[in-house]
């Protein structure tokens, strides 16, 4: 696709046809340099966007250039104005490639290592091609002011065409495959950049069988000037590279989650600042790296999805600090149902959690003294006694209240009162076992089930604690008040109780106790 003739320095009778190829020339240069700046300063400059500025700058300098070439404008060199136009020849089929690359969405390809490729060929060859009198490599000594076109060169020029050529058919296979991947609003813009891309090579065409309309030009210029005008139609019209970018720039990077794009071999193609997060600031991300390397020091991460395509739950990762995480996991397909990777959203949800445990805590807890409150204990309860009756253990239920109580609200006020109860709470958490389940059951009365124990071993247990409280003074605003309780016992009967019923002979044998004087207990 890519050819440049060197035609004769224009004569007298060709004056007329020399200013109107100038004029369209210098029409199809301006233009192109006029979108580059539109695009530039309406804030146009994206990952997609900058190689078709970049083209579109380099197209204008061929162009005009080439303009002032056919003006006849008198040159340090005889070539001078030809020879400056290979800045932009060299620099149009990189930045084709790059712009489609970007598009196409295989960003992974811009490597450092083949981004410094694309920039070396061509400061290379311009090289060559201005010392080309010292070593006839560019033009094989062949160059005469008289020809049209270069139909003998030397090795440097044909490489170059074909190198030149090569990048401009990767780029439309990639530009080819994006469009029919792609649906709806998106598949009818690439259209248009295809319709453009199909008219350089249309004018290729037409060079090749001698059907060129501007005798003695190279025709190459203003087929690729037309065809990256058409690129920027699509950018100005549809703003769809102006959109894509932003969407991904804004969204995207601003998501709180974390966003891994990989392919269907596991190798990274994309992910957001959030995620880099939860990789850890040590680690080096580099787009298409396993992402096994990236995760290694996240095993609870990596061990959820390695082998999964599909898959939404909660994960827990306790370093640095302790972060619960929802993790959704979504295939990915093309136009042709072919699994060609993954996509994977990380939430943070370590607040939410911690909402929910707070909000757990107040259902199941008592606001004044922070133990369970009566319908937790119901619960927990009724799990003892199946396990119980599953596995014929014994337990039993203490039913307590404070001795008293109401004569200390009345004479020391209500707040103390409060003390009395956060107290005789607190006594009882520091002396029961873990798995124990201690209630306040309502106002002073207070409920203890202990799994495995016998009522003799809970009236055991529970006269120590009497006798401890007995001396464990509650200290109020002016002074310390000594409190006791009196209790009910009652052990879980095999085939016959409920929590209900055990619940009920235990408040019976308490009014028992109250009526044989307090500061004691009775069993059955």
């Amino acid at each position: 696709m890519t050819s440049f003739f060197y035609p004769e320095r224009p004569k007298p009778y060709m004056a007329i046809s020399n200013n109107i190829l100038s004029i369209i020339l210098f029409t199809i240069g301006f233009s192109c340099l006029f979108v580059a700046l539109l695009i530039w300063q309406k804030r146009l400059v994206s990952d997609v966007v900058k190689p078709l500025f970049l083209l579109l700058i380099a197209l204008s300098w061929w162009d005009l250039t080439y303009a002032i070439f056919w003006t006849g404008l008198p040159g340090p060199t005889p070539y001078f104005w030809l020879d400056i136009t290979y800045i932009g020849v060299l620099i149009v089929p990189s930045a084709f490639l790059v712009f489609a690359i970007q598009l196409s969405e295989f960003q992974h390809w811009l490597k450092p290592s083949f981004i410094t490729a694309l920039v070396i060929e061509p400061v290379l060859i311009f090289i060559l091609m201005w010392t080309d009198p010292w070593h006839n490599l560019f033009f094989g000594g062949n160059r005469i002011l008289n020809s049209s076109v270069i139909l003998e060169a030397g090795p440097i020029f044909w490489a170059n065409i074909i190198y030149s050529n090569l990048l401009i058919v990767v780029g439309t296979v990639l530009l080819i495959y994006k469009f029919i991947s792609s649906s709806g609003i998106f598949r009818k813009q690439i259209g248009i950049i295809l319709v453009g891309v199909a008219i350089p090579w249309i004018s290729s065409l037409i060079l090749v069988f001698g059907l060129n309309p501007l005798p003695n030009a190279d025709n190459t210029p203003f087929s690729f000037s037309v065809a990256a005008l058409a690129f920027a139609y699509a950018v100005l019209q549809f703003r769809f590279l102006e959109v894509v970018p932003i969407a991904r720039d804004t969204v995207v990077e601003n998501m709180q989650d974390g966003v891994f794009v990989l392919d269907n071999q596991n190798r990274l193609l994309d992910l957001n600042q959030a995620a880099k997060k939860l990789i850890g600031p040590n680690t080096t991300v580099k787009l298409g790296d396993s992402i096994t390397r990236l995760l290694e020091n996240r095993p609870e991460i990596f061990k959820s999805f390695i082998n999964v395509n599909e898959v939404h739950q909660e994960i827990q990762i306790d370093d640095p600090f302790p972060m619960f995480l929802d993790l959704q996991i979504s295939p990915l397909f093309n136009q042709r149902n072919f699994f060609i990777g993954r996509l994977i959203v990380l939430r943070d949800i370590t607040k939410l959690k911690q909402t929910q445990f707070e909000l757990h805590q107040l259902a199941i807890t008592d606001s004044l003294t922070h133990i369970y409150n009566r319908r937790h204990f119901m619960e927990l309860a009724g799990k003892e006694l199946y396990r119980s009756t599953r596995y014929a253990h014994k337990f039993s239920i203490i039913l307590m209240d404070i001795d008293f109580f109401k004569q200390i609200n009345d004479t020391h006020g209500h707040e103390s009162g409060d003390r009395v109860l956060i107290s005789f709470a607190d006594f009882f958490k520091q002396n029961i076992r873990e798995h124990d389940i201690f209630a306040r059951f309502g106002g002073d009365e207070f409920i203890l089930l202990l799994p495995q124990t016998s009522g003799e071993e809970a009236s055991a247990f529970l006269e120590r604690l009497q006798n401890n409280i007995l001396i464990s003074p509650v200290a109020l605003e002016n002074l310390e008040i000594f409190i006791s309780f009196t209790a009910g016992i009652t052990e879980f009967i095999q085939d016959q109780d409920t929590i209900e019923t055990m619940i009920k002979r235990a408040d019976q044998y308490l009014y028992r106790a109250k009526e044989a004087g307090r500061k004691g207990f009775k069993v059955g």
